[in-house]
């Protein structure tokens, strides 16, 4: 169905995606409708009943499957792929926000963006905030260092997508894509680098959870999560201003093995030839797995830029959340 374009990177390529929504695009809206009886809930929220829900907006085609299977071997082959037009640009923003949500069922099942609302996508948009706000790299304008998404939980999600609702128009905010699987075999290459990446797959290096994400929300809230920077699963977990502010809030880990090896890590990552940068128009949309690729973004200057983010994880969430008793 997905139709390669071209290699970006290793690990990072672009496929054309066929305008499916023509022909299903309807019963798919009228499918989610029958599953929601709250306006404000429609492909907004998690349903109570995840597993019944996916399965009947699934079952609306069988291009739907196709695409499932589709991206389920892409995303192992390769941590990024890009979509340069999907076509929802003439769907109300309401239907086409059902119609994402029915793309987000296709990699797995949505999960909620922060633990107090709920909601399972998030606007990636610049905002005004408290001066004591730990703000993640989604809610400003400056560039975005390579990462992983929600590297400081202790289950990160295994995929995300990015959907451009309005590029910025100054010509900033371009993607940038590094397969984390490239990082490990520069750190191979040498003595320095396999002594590192011994420390960054043992080591349990303290992640702060941005204040948007904990369960507070308050400037006042300080949580960290430990772990590995390299492991099973997920392959990779890293974001180095979550660790920064980790290492302040566990002083007892700033330790100089950790140091060491993370000046090592980082060093392979400036120096690394294969990272994509690739710009993002208007309709576009970028899937990610996010136990491999590392990615990120040039500063933007146009504050109106607007992506829409969801997570997926491979299986439904239990226990179920506590807002979902009201949903």
């Amino acid at each position: 169905m997905l139709i390669h374009q071209e290699d970006l990177a290793p690990g990072v390529a672009r496929f054309a995606f066929p305008d499916i929504w023509k022909e299903i695009g309807s019963t798919i809206i009228e499918t989610i409708d029958d599953f929601y009886d709250k306006p404000v809930a429609k492909g907004f929220y998690p349903h109570f009943n995840e597993m019944t829900f996916r399965q009947a907006v699934l079952s609306v085609s069988p291009e739907l499957n196709v695409l499932q299977e589709n991206l389920q071997q892409l995303t192992n082959e390769y941590c990024t792929i890009f979509l340069d037009k999907i076509h929802l640009l003439s769907f109300p923003e309401i239907d086409r926000n059902k119609l994402l949500y029915a793309l987000s069922l296709s990699l797995g099942y949505p999960t909620p963006t922060d633990p107090r609302i709920g909601k399972l996508f998030w606007d990636v948009k610049p905002r005004n905030l408290p001066a004591e706000h730990f703000a993640t790299y989604s809610e400003h304008s400056d560039r975005a260092d390579l990462h992983t998404d929600t590297q400081y939980y202790l289950r990160p999600e295994k995929y995300f997508f990015l959907y451009v609702v309005r590029a910025a128009k100054c010509g900033g905010g371009k993607s940038l894509v590094c397969d984390s699987r490239e990082v490990k075999n520069r750190l191979l290459e040498t003595d320095r680098g396999r002594k590192a990446y011994e420390v960054l797959s043992t080591f349990k290096f303290p992640f702060r959870i941005p204040t948007t994400f904990t369960e507070a929300g308050t400037v006042n809230s300080v949580k960290t999560t430990l772990a590995p920077i390299f492991s099973n699963e997920p392959f990779i977990r890293f974001r180095y201003d979550t660790l920064e502010k980790g290492f302040q809030s566990c002083l007892e880990l700033n330790v100089p093995k950790a140091q060491d090896a993370l000046k090592v890590f980082l060093d392979v990552l400036e120096n690394m030839g294969e990272i994509a940068e690739y710009y993002m128009g208007d309709d576009a949309l970028v899937i990610c797995n996010n136990h491999t690729a590392l990615h990120g973004r040039t500063s933007f200057r146009d504050q109106e830029r607007h992506l829409i983010r969801v997570r997926m994880n491979e299986q439904p969430m239990f226990p179920k959340p506590a807002f979902l008793a009201t949903a």
